[in-house]
């Protein structure tokens, strides 16, 4: 693996071999940052009595959170098809997960951002929980 970088960050690639080639593969998810950052996890569970209509209310309005400019990453997801097991959790209806540069950003975010503020708005009597992981690096 090596990485490619610049002042905002870094992506991380593989290299594979195409005949007598050497190419660099993207390696997703994999970013390295070189200033302190925040990860910001959202978990929705939605009422189960929303109508269509509603549903794609959210969906809608959800996805405008990725269009902030000042987000390292955003993604919005629904549990992954993946193999039931214990420690995995599949209860929830949407995830959201939104990568600051820093606490700062987070702070805006919470309190003042116009999508974020309109999302809740919009949106708080669609879910039933709601469950917050924020993260930041080890070092």
């Amino acid at each position: 693996m090596f990485l490619l970088g610049s002042e905002t960050g870094r992506l991380c690639f593989r290299l594979v071999q195409s005949g007598n080639q050497s190419l660099p593969i993207a390696l997703a998810g994999c970013v390295r940052t070189n200033s302190a950052t925040m990860i910001h996890n959202v978990y929705f569970w939605l009422k189960p009595d929303l109508s269509a209509e509603q549903r794609a209310t959210f969906e809608t309005e959800v996805m405008h959170l990725l269009e902030i400019d000042y987000l390292v990453h955003a993604f919005v997801g629904k549990p992954a098809d993946t193999e039931k097991r214990p420690v995995c959790d599949h209860s929830f209806s949407y995830s959201l997960t939104l990568h600051f540069k820093d606490l700062k950003d987070h702070e805006f975010y919470q309190k003042e951002c116009p999508k974020h503020l309109r999302f809740v708005a919009a949106c708080k009597t669609f879910w039933e929980r709601v469950v917050i992981y924020d993260s930041s690096p080890l070092h």
